[in-house]
């Protein structure tokens, strides 16, 4: 550094402290391409750089994903490849591709505090309940009826069954939950549900919708079903 003084040049030497970090290089991926409403994925933590340690997991505020029985994951030092058993919520999310957004933070060398956002894709498939509904009689339009169906179970065992009349026209005047309990294959269940129905004569399309317990996870699915209305 050169300093002048008025007329005097002097040549100084200064000495200065420059601290040079290896930055932690992190990568996520995972063993599932695919993953249900709800599923474990094992998720590897590879670092290709400097120290990480006291690293954590989160997923995104917002992104619909979400661990299940935890929001946040401790991993703990990062400096060769960690596999982490992931319990996945999916459930909130659209079927089809998507990103999942990892917040990661950690520690690097020289004790930074350092935040990220990796983005891991995935197709997410919802488990579908494998019935089927058929109307037993049909009702009468804009009074009070008794709404009679059946259903099949064409798929595997499902426990817990519940169907709900989701409709805004062909209305439970009651409560709209029928319990049907748990559902063997092959099984057929009849149930029925008091409804008012303001609509129109003909075949209607009317929106139920159905829950079941696998795993102890509840899953959900919609059915718009046709139903016979008479004057």
């Amino acid at each position: 550094f050169f300093i002048s003084q008025k007329d005097k040049t002097d040549l100084k030497t200064v000495n200065a402290i420059i601290r040079v970090v290896n930055p932690p290089i992190i990568t996520l991926s995972s063993d599932h391409q695919t993953v249900l409403s709800t599923d474990v994925i094992n998720l590897t933590i590879t670092n290709n750089g400097g120290a990480a340690n006291k690293f954590t997991l989160k997923l995104l505020e917002g992104s619909n994903f979400s661990f299940m029985g935890t929001t946040q994951i401790y991993v703990g030092d990062v400096n060769k490849p960690v596999t982490l058993e992931l319990p996945l919520d999916s459930r909130k999310v659209s079927e089809g591709l998507n990103t999942i957004p990892f917040v990661i933070s950690y520690q690097q060398e020289g004790g930074d505090s350092v935040n990220e956002t990796k983005y891991l894709s995935v197709a997410v498939k919802k488990e579908k309940a494998d019935v089927s509904f058929t109307q037993i009689e049909p009702i009468v339009t804009n009074k009070d009826n008794v709404l009679k169906m059946a259903i099949r179970n064409k798929g595997r065992a499902l426990e817990d069954f519940r169907v709900l009349l989701t409709d805004g026209k062909v209305k439970a005047r009651e409560s709209s939950q029928i319990k049907l309990g748990n559902f063997k294959p092959g099984e057929e269940k009849a149930f029925q549900v008091p409804v008012f129905a303001d609509e129109q004569p003909g075949i209607r399309s009317t929106s139920f919708s159905v829950k079941w317990v696998e795993d102890d996870v509840e899953k959900e699915e919609d059915f718009s079903v046709p139903i016979v209305i008479s004057s």
